[in-house]
């Protein structure tokens, strides 16, 4: 993410993107490289799962997360893309959870899932 993000000037949280995914020298090939660890599920016989991703509409990363969904549609992966307005904050991400619970998932209550 880092890499792509530097590549098409895109302002993010550099710090952020280290802390969760690792060094960008250390990343390409391993279990945090997402379009590494995509194309390794397409290719293997295992059933894959759904992957869901949302990005808010004013959201830094929106170009990122809608390349990537792009990229798991052009491998052939189940995946579901839910943009709606929001910036890249904590607001946005318990909006998005919200959903995902309710409808997505059709959870009535989240106690029960610990």
């Amino acid at each position: 993410m880092r890499e792509l993000a530097e590549q098409r000037g895109i302002k993010a949280s550099f710090n952020v993107i280290d802390a969760a995914f690792g060094p960008k020298e250390e990343v390409k090939g391993s279990e945090n490289d997402l379009i590494w660890l995509a194309k390794q599920l397409a290719q293997s016989n295992a059933e894959p799962p759904m992957i869901f991703t949302a990005c808010g509409t004013e959201d830094y990363g929106l170009p990122l997360c809608t390349e990537f969904h792009e990229y798991l549609d052009s491998l052939g992966l189940k995946n579901k893309f839910i943009t709606q307005p929001g910036i890249h904050d904590y607001y946005f991400a318990n909006k998005i959870l919200k959903l995902t619970l309710d409808e997505l998932f059709e959870v009535d209550d989240p106690v029960k899932l610990i």
